[in-house]
């Protein structure tokens, strides 16, 4: 259940939030940085970011799309970024998730804890009937968390996003409401 309508979810440790302005420092050390956007087709621009930004700001719960900020809990440092949205992979019905994690913040378990609520959200609050992510086929850390957390893995997919130049190849993972909850 959304707890306002700056604050999507809560968990142990994180928050997931509405963007603000004051996120695009750290948006920008993910999606500015070669390292970070390694699985999808390269850094973007500032500028880039700053656009996307603001679409996730003015698109937060519009038509059951949510990707903010993701926060610890305790000291509201942003440490990545985290989201669903429905309906958004052509010719699949489901909630699509989707999560980065600065550097200094993974290997904690903090995209296994966003995941997983994630994945509670849409299954007990928007009904969906599925959840998804796609992954890059060569993302072991992003694969390895899906299959932990009971996705299957759909196989590979070929098509091409305008804001993810060279993400033309993607790994599709769902997992349906029964799964879920078995």
């Amino acid at each position: 259940m959304p707890l306002s309508s700056l604050t999507l979810l809560e968990t142990q440790r994180l928050l997931l939030r509405r963007p603000e302005a004051s996120d695009q420092p750290t948006l920008e050390r993910i999606f500015c940085d070669a390292d970070m956007m390694r699985y999808l087709g390269g850094p973007w621009t500032a500028d880039q970011t700053a656009k996307v930004l603001a679409e996730w700001h003015t698109d937060w719960g519009v038509e059951h799309r949510w990707t903010g900020a993701l926060v610890l809990k305790d000291s509201l440092t942003p440490i990545g970024t985290a989201g669903i949205t429905e309906n958004t992979i052509a010719d699949e019905e489901g909630c699509e998730l989707s999560w980065f994690v600065l550097p200094e913040y993974q290997h904690q378990g903090y995209a296994s804890e966003i995941t997983r609520t994630l994945c509670c959200f849409a299954f007990e609050t928007l009904s969906a009937p599925r959840v998804l992510a796609e992954t890059h086929p060569d993302n072991p850390a992003a694969n390895r968390l899906l299959e932990k957390l009971g996705f299957t893995c759909l196989g590979e997919r070929h098509h091409s996003y305008d804001d993810l130049p060279g993400f033309d190849t993607q790994v599709l993972w769902g997992i349906t409401q029964e799964e879920w909850h078995s």
